[in-house]
């Protein structure tokens, strides 16, 4: 009951600071900027964060601050190069080309991506195989 309740009273408080007519607190320039950016820092801050832990003790703290700004310029970069472009270029009604139907992955079409990849990697591969016989 009480993990359920926590979060239950931070959304009630949340939307007490919305409904408030001077409560402009979520709607100051900083918590737009982390509003834009959160999903960016979503998927960053946990291989920072996890790196830093790992550290000794005495180098933990500075490492999680370290940490904290780096998720905040990947962030940033994140929104600039990708997101916003994505929201802006979302709205042109230029279609993209459809993308050719894909190979049912059965088991034989599937070995035959892995040749490929290999002979990709090292032609001589494709040498000592069936297909390379033909």
């Amino acid at each position: 009951m009480v993990p359920t309740l926590v979060p239950l009273l931070v959304a009630v408080a949340i939307l007490a600071l919305v409904q408030q007519p001077g409560g402009r607190l979520l709607h100051s320039r900083p918590l737009r900027w982390v509003g834009r950016r959160s999903y960016a820092m979503y998927l960053w801050h946990f291989p920072l964060f996890g790196v830093a832990a790992t550290l000794p003790a005495p180098a933990r703290w500075p490492a999680l601050a370290v940490a904290v700004l780096l998720t905040a310029a990947i962030a940033e970069l994140s929104w600039r190069c990708v997101e916003e472009p994505f929201l802006r270029d979302r709205h042109t009604g230029v279609a993209a080309e459809p993308a050719e139907p894909a190979e049912p992955a059965t088991p034989p079409a599937l070995a035959c991506r892995v040749q490929d990849f290999a002979e990709a990697i090292d032609p001589k591969i494709g040498e000592a195989s069936p297909r390379g016989l033909g």
